[in-house]
């Protein structure tokens, strides 16, 4: 039972490695023996591993499921990478993180002891509502705005606390943002509940900003052509 495990394991990361599908984020190493581990991916630039100590490389090709073992098994490694079939260990502490698409410098898939942050630049976690940027200038139109949140990987917020949301947008004083509200609905199907009052007022105003009135934000539908500035999330 276990052989055919390991071979099953085996085939999959041989298949992940060769068909270029994104890896997965945590690999859990060590289960079966009970001897476990999380490993975080990094993306690492090929130029990394040359400047870390303690590195070594195994002479003899060996399967993915191995060189993860080996990891497991030395107290001392902080990082592995499999590379054309090479095992490499590193004492190197590197923080998890993911594919950069905008790097200059060839990347190698490794994995890390160490967790990835909750969020990654130019995003910031915030309590209650998950990592968020804000944009207020320049401001643009709703479909604008939500494109650029999906260059970042992210989407307009749609929050899971509404009254976090809505003191998130108070220290920066009586200005529109426009959020993930689009024909009544948040972006994820959800419906809003949080509408301000006389909110929405019909019409062609499909979209939605967040609006300070009597001194707390609230829900407004709008034009989707209006310029604004808005707040992006990554889900």
């Amino acid at each position: 039972m276990l052989c055919d495990l390991v071979k099953l394991v085996t085939r999959l990361f041989e298949q992940v490695n060769s068909q270029g599908i994104k890896p997965l984020c945590m690999l859990l190493v060590g289960a079966v023996l009970g001897d476990q581990t999380w490993w975080h991916a990094a993306s690492i630039s090929y130029a990394e591993p040359n400047n870390t100590v303690g590195q070594f490389a195994e002479s003899e090709p060996v399967p993915f499921l191995a060189c993860s073992s080996s990891a497991n098994s030395a107290p001392w490694a902080e990082l592995f990478c499999h590379v054309g079939e090479r095992c490499l260990l590193s004492d190197n502490v590197v923080q998890g993180r993911y594919h950069d698409p905008s790097a200059t410098v060839g990347e190698t898939q490794c994995w890390t002891k160490h967790a990835p942050p909750p969020c990654f630049p130019p995003f910031t976690d915030v309590p209650n509502l998950g990592c968020l940027l804000l944009r207020a200038t320049p401001i643009m139109s709703w479909h604008d705005a939500r494109l650029v949140c999906r260059s970042y990987g992210g989407d307009l917020v749609v929050p899971k606390d509404y009254n976090a949301l809505a003191a998130y947008f108070l220290p920066f004083g009586p200005k529109d943002m426009w959020v993930g509200v689009y024909k009544e609905k948040w972006v994820d199907g959800s419906p809003v509940t949080n509408w301000g009052a006389g909110e929405p007022d019909g019409g062609t105003q499909y979209c939605a900003r967040m609006l300070k009135l009597s001194g707390r934000y609230q829900i407004c539908d709008a034009g989707c052509s209006l310029v604004y500035g808005f707040l992006c999330q990554l889900r």
